[in-house]
């Protein structure tokens, strides 16, 4: 085990002022209190290790982050091709009937678009899920 001395902000180099002192990485969990020979122990305030740490783990939060952000996303998008393809229908339907949509192929390839895109959203959608569940387990 190592030890990093570490002086109090503004204090000189070699400071013997009781406030400076032994301060050993918090993730190793043997330095505590009675057993420590220098007179003040504190938990890691600064050494590399633990700031690589916590830069993974704000980084692991951000990108949880944004695939939840993903997965709403997603989730708004195929609600918006959902109701695009009712509007869609209501549009060649006869109550309505709209003859450049109802009649010809525009139309029919629109419909054909919009259900593939809807199909496609779901397959992401599952994927995203998956994704969200993998890393709750672990």
């Amino acid at each position: 085990m190592t030890e990093t001395l570490i002086l109090t902000p503004g204090h000189p180099a070699g400071c013997s002022c009781g406030e400076c002192g032994c301060r050993r990485a918090h993730l190793e969990g043997a330095h505590q209190g009675d057993d420590c020979q220098h007179g003040i122990c504190l938990i890691c305030t600064g050494c590399a290790e633990c700031e690589e740490r916590e830069r993974e783990e704000a980084h692991g939060k951000y990108i949880d982050h944004l695939v939840q952000v993903l997965a709403g996303e997603i989730g708004e998008a195929l609600s918006f091709a959902g109701r695009a393809e009712r509007s869609l229908r209501e549009l060649r339907s006869n109550q309505v009937y709209d003859i450049e949509l109802a009649e010809g192929g525009a139309g029919a390839d629109m419909l054909a678009e919009l259900q593939d895109a809807a199909r496609h959203l779901r397959n992401a959608e599952r994927i995203i899920k998956w994704r969200i569940d993998l890393f709750k387990e672990g």
